[in-house]
């Protein structure tokens, strides 16, 4: 393995390093730190190696077994790294932080540490998860720098939802098992780099502190409302690529219905594409304003400015709202109930197919906007016809010329005359 030292191969020198600690350090101190350094040092060069925060002692037996042995002196190098604080126990260093989410856990969490230096180990004691701090600080880096290539406005891409940032780190390749992802958020919370924020609805959001700052300013409520016209954007550009694409398949099913013939059909779907495309509209609309407001926010220079730019954007929500009629929540129950009613009413199918104007006008269905439909539909059936013809090639011109050449006669051209020239003479 990459990780392992030099003189793993020599067998004299791995059978002093395998054998037990003696029980004074004293005896030959010399020995005692030679055999700690070179443990201690392979231990954290395997982590590094295997892109690892957290181990047991099995998993070192396990790891440096050579030829059937394992060392016998893991429990003195867990034991004096713990005391050194190189090593945490996972426990400690989890309860450290999330005794409490309040700010003062970042005083308590040294005092709960400092316990644990030069304390006298059990061997128990070290039986469990242990972390490799030097290897946590390493992560925490990582993700610090994937997170900050994706900020290009501190003031509002900050502040991250925790499944937006797992995303973008496995994105990155930033590996990290459910808990190496809360140890490394321990750590950076430990340097006052990221705060954490429990939404009402429990969703656990982080923000972090501007580059090249020292210290996270605790989230407020002009964050989480900054959050929220986030989130408002992505969900409508979500709302707006899945309409785009319902009415791009309805356009299709138009298209195809008139190639079929299917007229009466065609009109119908032509009128629920009219309609979704009308509710696009206003969800680009919708989406415009809000991306507008969120630019305000960027360019503020001042928390007055960002509280301006959010009381904007919740008059002008207000205002599409009214206009409208519509929010984000209730876009696909009415949607739902157009498409019922347009499928209960007979009346509706009686006037695309009949053309009549009266029933039109008793269906509900405005005249002019019939005629509309009509006028599209007549233009796409005109289209249709045009690219048949143009379709028809050379082949098809010879067989319409054929078709109207006499028919092929059943003598030779010369019996003809001479007959012709005898019933003359005679």
């Amino acid at each position: 393995m990459a990780y392992f030292p030099e003189e793993w191969q020599d067998d004299n020198r791995m059978n002093f390093m395998f054998s037990a600690f003696p029980e004074n350090r004293n005896v030959n101190p010399k020995h005692w730190d030679s055999k700690l350094q070179f443990w201690t040092s392979a231990i954290v060069e395997s982590c590094d190696s295997l892109d690892e925060l957290c181990f047991d002692i099995n998993v070192l037996k396990s790891r440096f077994c050579r030829r059937g042995v394992t060392p016998l002196g893991l429990s003195t190098v867990l034991k004096e790294m713990l005391n050194s604080g190189e090593i945490v126990r996972t426990s400690d260093f989890l309860d450290s932080v999330y005794d409490t989410w309040s700010e003062w856990s970042y005083g308590m969490a040294k005092k709960s540490l400092w316990w644990t230096v030069g304390k006298v180990w059990q061997n128990n004691e070290i039986e469990v998860s242990l972390v490799l701090l030097s290897s946590v600080k390493k992560k925490a880096e990582k993700v610090l720098s994937c997170h900050y290539q994706s900020v290009k406005h501190s003031i509002t891409d900050n502040i991250v939802p925790e499944k937006v940032l797992k995303a973008r780190l496995k994105a990155s390749n930033v590996e990290l098992s459910q808990q190496e992802f809360e140890i490394v958020i321990c750590q950076l919370r430990k340097e006052r780099l990221v705060s954490v924020h429990l939404l009402e609805n429990g969703e656990k959001v982080f923000k972090f502190a501007n580059k090249n700052e020292s210290k996270v300013v605790a989230i407020s409520e002009t964050d989480v409302n900054i959050l929220r016209l986030k989130k408002a954007e992505a969900t409508i550009q979500l709302q707006i690529r899945k309409l785009q694409n319902d009415v791009d398949e309805l356009q299709g099913i138009v298209v195809a219905s008139v190639k079929q013939g299917l007229r009466n059909k065609a009109k119908k779907i032509l009128s629920q594409k009219h309609m979704m495309s009308k509710t696009l509209d206003k969800k680009e609309s919708l989406l415009l304003n809000t991306q507008d407001i969120l630019r305000r926010i960027q360019d503020a220079h001042s928390d007055v400015n960002v509280i301006e730019a959010l009381k904007a954007g919740a008059q002008v929500f207000k205002t599409i709202s009214q206009e409208s009629g519509l929010t984000i929540d209730n876009v696909e129950k009415i949607m739902g109930e157009v498409e019922d009613v347009m499928d209960e009413t007979a009346e509706i199918d009686r006037t695309i197919s009949e053309g009549s104007k009266s029933i039109a006008a008793s269906s509900g269905v405005a005249e002019d906007y019939m005629e509309d439909l009509e006028k599209e539909l007549e233009d796409l059936m005109k289209d249709e016809s045009t690219a048949a013809t143009e379709i028809r090639g050379p082949a098809d011109a010879k067989e319409d010329l054929v078709s109207k050449l006499p028919d092929i006669p059943s003598f030779s051209p010369g019996r003809e005359e001479k007959v012709t020239r005898t019933a003359l003479t005679s």
